[in-house]
């Protein structure tokens, strides 16, 4: 009887064959390695593992390949020396692409908790600037707002401004994110571009802390945003042999011949070259080449170029556009149709000739195009929403579709107060003929009593009517 259960039981196991199990003194049974796991023995990869990139040769033999998973991002370490190195230095005030990537915040967990609450507040971009690079009516952003910003971001640091900060680098990552949560309060924008902003916000706090500190330095002039005693800390720490031999190596470098042509000089002032090239096209109301903005930025109010090496990638410059277009010409005048055919350079073209014109350093950056360099991917524009003509005429529309909507409103209004005053003298005339009717009701009584009660009331009424 015992035996007959048993066989029953083995030959009926309501388990899956992966969960039988077998006894300690019985070896498992080895598995037939050749032959690949069906899809149903395993649960759905995808939903399970989302970011494991491990996937058998076999199941790879039976299943689709899913798409690439996307890149690891960056540590918070790694992010920071990136946004600290040397091409970061030269991102000020430069304006985002037309569709700007996703860049992740490095802010503590505390710090990012409290901007996502100030950004959130209902109603918060009706008193303060909103930032956005996307250029929404409405918004600014970084390049395009005439220096705002970079002048806000440089008084917001100033004001936090409590220890011996020699540049933006040696603030400590605390104070870094404080100052930037100051910044927040006064500006805001939308959670997914917390990462851009702050980056474009410590690009800016690295530029603007260095050339102030490095003013103060030299000209040993006490600033009223540096209490006594810390600018005592700080021109002694300046007077120090290891500070001097540094600030020396500084300005050798700065100083250095380049080809014999000297140091690299601009006109731009605070402006960065993104804000150059923007009010170049609202000024001509067309799209600029790098070419234009080069020679608007390193040319003088009298004509003559700032320094020698400007003046010699401004000749080449010219030349070659000149033999582009003198050899566009004789393509035209080889017409077969005789045809007037003369075509101008696309500010394509223009961009491609000046950057075969001018120099390039050892990190291949190009001279003379400060911040615009980071439009540049292999040598090609990567957006030019700054300097599109189309972009020019989307706005102005917006601006023309804003102003009807604003003058419709008000003439609305005003239709809508001509109609409430008119109901209120409409109501008012009806107060008087209420009135009126009440009162020749009440002078028909009075005819009526005096009728029967005196004769001569009926007398008196006949001889003074008229006809």
């Amino acid at each position: 009887m015992g035996s007959r259960k048993k066989q029953k039981q083995s030959q009926q196991s309501p388990l899956p064959s992966q969960y039988q199990f077998f006894p300690r003194t019985t070896a498992p049974p080895v598995p037939n390695r050749r032959s690949p796991p069906g899809v149903s023995d395993y649960p759905p990869p995808r939903q399970l593992f989302q970011d494991s990139h491990a996937r058998t040769e076999a199941a790879s033999a039976h299943l689709p390949q899913p798409s690439p998973p996307p890149p690891p991002q960056p540590r918070r370490s790694e992010t920071s020396a990136a946004r600290n190195g040397p091409s970061s230095s030269e991102a000020q005030d430069s304006a985002s692409t037309e569709r700007p990537e996703a860049v992740n915040p490095t802010l503590s967990d505390g710090f990012l908790r409290q901007i996502n609450e100030l950004i959130s507040q209902p109603n918060r971009g009706r008193d303060i600037p909103i930032l956005s690079p996307n250029f929404e009516p409405g918004t600014t952003w970084f390049g395009r707002d005439k220096g705002k910003l970079t002048r806000r971001i440089s008084k917001t640091f100033r004001k936090k401004f409590d220890a011996a900060y020699y540049s933006w680098t040696v603030v400590p990552r605390d104070k870094q994110e404080t100052i930037f949560i100051e910044f927040a309060k006064t500006h805001t924008w939308s959670q997914i571009h917390t990462g851009l902003v702050q980056e474009k916000f410590e690009s800016i706090c690295q530029l603007r802390m260095k050339d102030m500190v490095s003013i103060c330095r030299r000209s040993r002039k006490q600033p009223n945003w540096i209490h006594d005693t810390l600018w005592e800390e700080m021109t002694a720490y300046w007077d120090t042999p290891a500070a001097e031999k540094k600030s020396e190596t500084a300005s050798v470098a700065r100083l250095s011949e380049r080809n014999g042509l000297g140091p690299h000089k601009h006109n731009t002032g605070q402006k960065s070259f993104q804000q150059i090239e923007y009010e170049m096209v609202e000024e001509l109301g067309r799209p600029v080449s790098l070419g234009e903005v080069y020679i608007k930025t390193h040319t003088k109010k009298d004509g003559t170029y700032v320094d020698l090496k400007a003046e010699q990638v401004a000749e080449i410059y010219k030349k070659n556009k000149e033999a582009k277009l003198t050899a566009l010409e004789a393509e035209n005048s080889q017409s077969s149709d005789g045809a007037s055919n003369d075509r101008q350079l696309s500010i394509e073209e223009d961009t491609e000739i000046f950057l075969l014109s001018t120099f390039t350093d050892e990190r291949g950056h190009y001279y003379g195009i400060g911040s615009l360099q980071q439009t540049l991917v292999n040598g090609k524009r990567k957006y030019s929403e700054v300097s599109s003509s189309a972009f020019l005429d989307m706005n102005k529309q917006l601006e023309e579709a804003h102003r009807k909507i604003e003058e419709q409103a008000a003439s609305n209004a005003a239709q809508a107060t001509t109609i409430a005053e008119q109901g209120a003298t409409i109501a008012e005339q009806g107060v008087t003929i209420a009135e009126q009717a009440k009162q020749i009701n009440e002078f028909g009584v009075v005819k009526k009593f005096l009728s029967a009660t005196d004769h001569r009331f009926d007398q008196f009424v006949s001889t003074n009517s008229t006809t």
